[in-house]
């Protein structure tokens, strides 16, 4: 499940931090995430037309 669902329960080891600061970390992170596999995904795509045209 999604921890943050029973956010308030959890021991948190950075109890500055509340919930939404967590998940904007995450989002953000998620995000990064998603921008460097769309870029391998790109370049691996190129690698195999430069592999097929060699």
């Amino acid at each position: 499940g999604n921890p943050f669902d029973n956010f308030a329960y959890t021991k948190c080891e950075l109890p500055y931090q509340d919930k939404a600061a967590l998940q904007k970390v995450v989002a953000e992170r998620k995000q990064s995430i998603n921008d460097l596999k769309i870029k391998v995904e790109d370049q691996l795509v190129h690698a195999h037309f430069e592999a097929k045209a060699a």
